[in-house]
């Protein structure tokens, strides 16, 4: 993509994202995905790709005339108030599927106004969602909420799950939380990074 396409796709609030896999005996060429939403966080793996937003501030959107609007614009409508999370599948049953194949399968889920999402995590089972209002939410990979959303004691950075536990990364003084997904009453292990 030509500098003037992407400075032209970022006046007018539209981005472009463009994920390039390196097994290209499975993946041929790169997948281009153009959006409303400014996507901040993204995990991929083998099955999937989950991608999170941050809500548009009447400050990031950009005027015809390229000068930054420094008070808010009486007409909000077009700004985007919620961070959405967007899933696009890749593989099913292990075999790889072409993203245009899997329209049925994609789906996106809106967080509630004020609530902005800071990390995602994949896995074959599930999507991971950390807001700013440290809660954590399970998503089944099928867009649909599987547990309660647990409340966390400090700031997420990022999250890493396999199939029973999730490890969330703090911010405050780098620790860790270790939460198993097969405990009913959400018992966590905390413990600190080594550096």
């Amino acid at each position: 993509m030509e500098m003037n396409n992407i400075m032209s796709s970022l006046s007018s609030t539209k981005y472009s994202y463009e994920i390039e896999f390196f097994d290209k005996s499975r993946f041929t060429r790169a997948v281009v995905i153009k959006s409303d939403h400014h996507f901040t966080s993204c995990d991929v793996n083998s099955y999937g790709l989950l991608l999170g937003s941050t809500p548009q501030k009447p400050t990031d959107i950009v005027m015809n005339d390229g000068y930054d609007i420094d008070e808010p614009k009486d007409n909000n409508d077009d700004i985007i108030k919620e961070s959405i999370i967007r899933y696009k599948p890749i593989s099913r049953n292990n075999e790889y599927r072409t993203f245009s194949s899997e329209k049925d399968c994609e789906w996106t889920y809106t967080l509630p106004i004020g609530e902005e999402c800071v990390s995602v995590g994949l896995t074959r089972k599930y999507a991971l969602i950390a807001t700013n209002k440290r809660d954590l939410r399970i998503l089944s990979i099928g867009g649909l909420q599987t547990h309660q959303i647990i409340p966390l004691s400090k700031t997420v950075i990022n999250i890493a799950s396999n199939m029973k536990n999730i490890v969330v990364i703090t911010f405050e003084d780098l620790s860790f939380i270790v939460i198993d997904l097969d405990d009913t009453n959400n018992n966590s292990f905390e413990g600190k990074m080594c550096i």
